[in-house]
């Protein structure tokens, strides 16, 4: 048997001209490692080291950086929005092409079926060693366990690519860690002048579990982390437009409640618990500062409600934040701490039947203020499981009789009370998403309160508080949305941006006083990277990269993506 070494001198791995040939029934175990490594870094994922390393996808770190802003009048912006969603960030660099990339990665993609489908059988040969080319070593007169274990590892990796070429849709559960770099530890102003305060990093493990038919959220998908650090940059910079960032989350609390953040369709967690994280930073290093023995009578710094719908995701999510308290725990600065500071809790909540309670008993199931009538039925999107969403339609059917007499339709749900924030992070895949957010909203974001010309504060929260000018919201809750732009939502998008208008909007409602409206206060358009479609490969890869291109390069390893980001409040109209 020959074995065939792939060619480093153009210093780039071709797979139509470096994997190894499977035309015979035999292949060296050593060139198979070393070609699947090969196959590793040209689809941008880390490379496999030794037998140890396997299941490594369970430990796979995504870090963080700051998005993309894009500019409205950008004409190549709007040329690409032209041209549609799944826009690859494609490079000519290294003899790579799209065409050729896409050559190279059907044929790369045959071989790993080929590899796998036990027409080869993998020997070791005895005396080879690594040339260090690519990184994988097949041991020197190994053990039977040793040769075994090789063998075992380049099967288990040529399925676990294989899948990752298919999408989220084909893989397995995975833990995976999130680190979010370079922002600042204080969040407070500082003055002009003045070094910029310590940089913090926020981790977050959690587990992606197994992608069903009717859970999409048991995956994390790519508007989470961006959210999640646009959130957690927020007040260390200006905001998109030239608006001085003043109402991030994370903000410092102008009384002593506790500040209460709600994650709508949280899926696995990531955004929410990614504040928590920080928040977590900021209590300890108070209490570090100030008097430790003080800390039993200090209030919860905050409280965080992820909630969601399905019950497969919920099971998840609560097994994400057992996950999130250990790790807080591990990490805690004090040694005599055995708990994290705020407070976290999970719970099941049903958009529909929030929605469903706010309307009139005229008008069951109802028709919104835009005029369309929404009940289960109406939602194509794969966000109820099948059982729920029968029995739903079933309540409907006896609805009139169960709720006569009754001024709304059906309980509300078991969550109660308002939030200083809401985060809503790829959550609408229906028209009908947005109406019932806006329920949502109307009932647990907060309304701000406002400061009289004498000081006085009137017409909102009792838990926000004063310290602007007169007619002025001193503290402004707000529900942060972020929603990729994709050709085949776009309705939702229209709909979104129709049920949540401009604060510069009058209603036209027509009454003489003023009635607060939930509103859009500001947004922007910003880029990030999914990976929904698969990992894809890129011969660009294999060319020389600059230290900044070497940082956070996995995480772009997906489909370039475009995100509208809304900031939504109560306005008086």
């Amino acid at each position: 048997m020959v074995s065939r070494q792939p060619h480093d001198d153009e210093g780039a791995f071709i797979p139509s001209r470096d994997l190894p040939s499977l035309r015979t029934p035999l292949l060296s175990t050593g060139d198979a490692l070393r070609a699947l490594n090969a196959l590793r870094r040209g689809y941008g994922l880390p490379a496999r080291s030794s037998p140890a390393d396997r299941g490594r996808e369970s430990g796979t770190t995504h870090h963080v950086g700051p998005p993309v802003y894009v500019e409205g009048g950008d004409e190549e912006h709007q040329r690409e929005s032209e041209e549609g969603e799944g826009v690859h960030d494609v490079p000519t660099l290294a003899g790579g092409d799209a065409v050729g990339d896409e050559f190279e990665e059907r044929t790369a993609r045959a071989w790993l079926q080929r590899l796998i489908s036990g027409k080869v059988t993998l020997v070791n040969d005895v005396g080879q060693r690594n040339d260090g080319k690519h990184g994988m070593e097949s041991g020197q007169g190994g053990t039977l366990k040793d040769e075994m274990m090789d063998t075992d590892l380049a099967l288990d990796d040529a399925a676990v690519l294989l899948s990752m070429t298919a999408g989220k849709s084909a893989s397995g559960p995975s833990t995976l860690t999130y680190r979010f770099h370079s922002f600042h530890k204080s969040l407070s102003t500082r003055p002009a002048g003045a070094a910029p305060p310590p940089e913090a990093e926020v981790k977050v493990t959690l587990r992606d579990q197994t992608l069903v038919a009717d859970a999409l959220g048991g995956r994390t998908w790519g508007a989470a982390p961006l959210l999640a650090w646009e959130l957690l940059a927020a007040t260390t910079r200006r905001a998109p437009g030239g608006e001085k960032a003043g109402q991030s989350p994370l903000a410092p609390q102008p009384t002593a409640a506790p500040r209460r953040i709600l994650e709508l369709g949280a899926g696995t967690g990531l955004a929410g618990l990614a504040l928590a994280s920080f928040l977590e930073q900021q209590h300890s290093a108070r209490v570090a500062k100030e008097d430790a023995a003080n800390e039993q009578v200090m209030p919860p710094p905050y409280e965080l409600v992820l909630t969601d719908h399905h019950p497969n995701v919920l099971a998840n999510l609560r097994q994400n934040v057992e996950l999130w308290m250990k790790e807080q725990q591990q990490q805690q600065q004090q040694p005599s701490r055995s708990r994290v500071a705020g407070r976290i809790d999970c719970c099941e909540l049903d958009w529909y039947e929030v929605y469903r309670a706010s309307l009139p008993t005229e008008g069951a199931p109802g028709t919104d203020a835009h005029g369309a009538a929404y009940t289960s039925r109406d939602s194509t999107a794969q966000t109820l499981p099948a059982a729920a969403v029968l029995a739903t339609d079933r309540a409907h059917a006896h609805e009139e009789e169960e709720a006569e007499g009754e001024g709304e339709h059906g309980a509300a749900p078991t969550l109660t009370g308002t939030f200083d924030t809401l985060i809503v992070a790829d959550c609408i895949y229906d028209t009908a998403h947005p109406v019932w957010i806006r329920a949502v909203a109307a009932r647990h974001l907060a309304k701000p309160k406002l400061a009289s010309a004498h000081g006085e504060q009137h017409g909102g929260d009792e838990r926000t508080s004063a310290g602007a000018g007169p007619g002025v919201a001193s503290t402004l809750p707000l529900m942060h949305v972020l929603s990729p732009l994709r050709q085949t939502h776009a309705g939702e998008i229209d709909k979104l941006h129709e049920v949540f208008p401009p604060a510069g909007v009058h209603s036209s409602s027509g009454g003489k006083e003023k009635d607060w409206q939930l509103r859009t206060l500001s947004q922007c358009v910003m880029v990030g990277y999914d990976d929904f479609a698969g990992v894809r490969w890129r011969s660009s890869r294999f060319a020389p990269r600059r230290p900044a291109e070497e940082e956070g390069g996995e995480g772009r390893a997906g489909t370039r993506t475009e995100y509208v980001y809304m900031q939504i409040g109560w306005v008086l109209v």
